[in-house]
């Protein structure tokens, strides 16, 4: 079963995407450009990390238009303020974390250079 908003593939057995809300359907959806999540046997490394969800939606944005796979922590923690991270996974400085294969980061963080929590 696919997601057809975010085009990821589930398992048997489930019938909603737990990240968009939307029910999944069984054919991969044509390619809509969105990158997948990463492959779960490559090293993966942060690249990001930060309490805005408006740079958040920008730096996906700019990875997806890459066509680099990547991975958001935190995003559907649904964790409100001075509650624990998702998971016990401590990103240290902000509430979101974006993860790539080792082997993107570099391109990554040359895409991302001109980005920082206050927008510069």
């Amino acid at each position: 079963m696919f997601c057809p908003e975010c085009s990821v593939e589930f398992r048997p057995g489930f019938t909603i995407c737990s990240d968009c809300r939307v029910a999944l359907v069984p054919e991969a959806p044509p390619d809509s450009g969105v990158a997948q999540a990463p492959d779960p046997h490559r090293e993966l490394v942060i690249v990001w990390r930060g309490n805005n969800p408006i740079l958040l939606a920008v730096v996906k944005s700019v990875l997806d238009d890459s066509g680099i796979p990547y991975a958001v922590l935190g995003e559907t923690s649904g964790r409100l303020e001075g509650a624990s991270p998702v998971f016990g996974v401590a990103h240290e400085a902000g509430l979101y974390a974006i993860q790539v294969g080792a082997d993107d980061a570099e391109e990554v963080e040359e895409l991302l250079s001109g980005l920082d929590e206050e927008g510069e």
